[in-house]
């Protein structure tokens, strides 16, 4: 519990501070001169994708192009709204308005990224947009997020860290299971879909949250294990959030 603690603080921290709103309700972020729109055409190679986003859904996919779209649920659009890229040698940096931007609380809009490489590292910060990533390769995903929702579809990645107050995640994955999947969340639930004989050994630290499972599991103190409980390892901590296990 130690650890939900320690992330909702970490969280809350992101929010209030530079990356997204400051004391006086100004959406901030460093190097904001080195940011565009996107009038200036993306272009380049990229290995790390890093996005901080407010409302409406993300959307990542893998395809044979890069593109990144911005689309608006409102109907004023001004141009301090729209978003700003920065591609630092290989990292992508997005974010959700223009440096100093002011009346963005209500602003809601979608945004979607095709990416047609595999990418080393994926760090996804939000407040309550859902993210929606799908065939992608990825070494690391990290994301934190108060309620917005997660849904990993087909994925190839090795490590997966998100940090939660009640948004949920779902997981299905492509080639290969991740080698480790860290869940830190009040209520959320994580659910994962696994094959029938899929081998895992989950740790569980919740207050009234549980496990509820697919596969047969034996029950080593707060581990449970599946097969030789070799490969997937995933630490799950919650206060009310369920670890769900499906059967593909």
């Amino acid at each position: 519990m130690k650890k939900i603690i320690l992330a909702l603080v970490l969280l809350l921290s992101v929010l209030l501070s530079g990356c997204y709103i400051n004391v006086g309700g100004y959406y901030r972020y460093s190097k904001s001169g080195k940011y565009s729109t996107l009038d200036k055409p993306v272009s380049g190679n990229v290995t790390k994708l890093e996005i901080d986003w407010l409302n409406g859904d993300i959307e990542i996919v893998n395809g044979d192009m890069l593109s990144i779209s911005e689309e608006f649920n409102s109907q004023e659009v001004r141009d301090e709204h729209r978003l700003r890229y920065w591609l630092d040698g290989t990292v992508l940096h997005i974010k959700f308005v223009e440096s100093g931007a002011v009346r963005y609380e209500n602003l809601s809009k979608d945004l979607k990224i095709i990416i047609p490489s595999d990418l080393t590292e994926l760090d996804v910060d939000t407040v309550s947009a859902d993210i929606t990533v799908s065939g992608i390769t990825a070494r690391e995903f990290d994301s934190d997020t108060v309620s917005g929702r997660i849904d990993l579809i087909n994925v190839n990645i090795k490590r997966i860290n998100i940090d939660s107050v009640s948004g949920g995640a779902d997981m299905s994955f492509g080639n290969s299971y991740p080698d480790k999947i860290d869940f830190d969340s009040v209520s959320g639930n994580l659910e994962l879909t696994l094959d029938k004989d899929a081998s895992f050994t989950a740790k569980l630290d919740s207050v009234s949250g549980r496990l509820r499972s697919d596969i047969s599991v034996s029950v080593q103190r707060n581990k449970y294990i599946a097969g030789n409980g070799s490969g997937l390892n995933i630490d799950f901590d919650s206060v009310s959030g369920d670890l769900v296990i499906k059967v593909e």
